[in-house]
């Protein structure tokens, strides 16, 4: 008498489908949902009046663990959820050209495109408050 097929792999299909499944809910609601008490804050970083087109802006509190950060895109705006308080921000961008060492075929560091005093809390010099009625930080940086 002739057994029918076993499909072990019917349970290994449903377990994946489950585990992803949990993943894309989970991908989906991370963006659009706002931790409690936080205000979406927005604004854009230039330098010299210019949109700074790439880099990141980091804000962190100046009392507590608060922090948040935020890619710029082209036109150097952000976007970024954070907590009502006040904030030491950085801006830290660098050129997007790998550069390679002629002599040695090294890779060479990155070149920072604003300068290196921004790219930390302590020595920027910027500071951002952040309430729900201030909800706009924008910052033209110096050369």
């Amino acid at each position: 008498m002739a057994m029918p097929p076993r499909f072990p792999d019917r349970w290994a299909f449903a377990f994946v489908a489950i585990v992803v499944a949990g993943l894309v809910l989970v991908a989906g609601c991370g963006r659009s949902s706002a931790p409690p008490g936080a205000v979406l804050v927005s604004g854009t970083i230039t330098v010299a009046g210019a949109p700074l087109g790439r880099g990141t802006v980091q804000f962190a509190a100046a009392e507590g663990t608060d922090s948040g950060a935020a890619r710029l895109d082209a036109s150097g705006r952000y976007e970024v959820w954070l907590q009502p308080r006040e904030y030491g921000v950085a801006v830290i961008a660098y050129d997007a050209v790998e550069r390679v060492d002629v002599a040695t075929g090294a890779p060479l560091p990155p070149t920072p495109l604003i300068p290196v005093r921004y790219f930390t809390t302590e020595a920027s010099g910027l500071t951002a408050t952040v309430s729900a009625e201030q909800r706009t930080v924008s910052f033209d940086l110096a050369k």
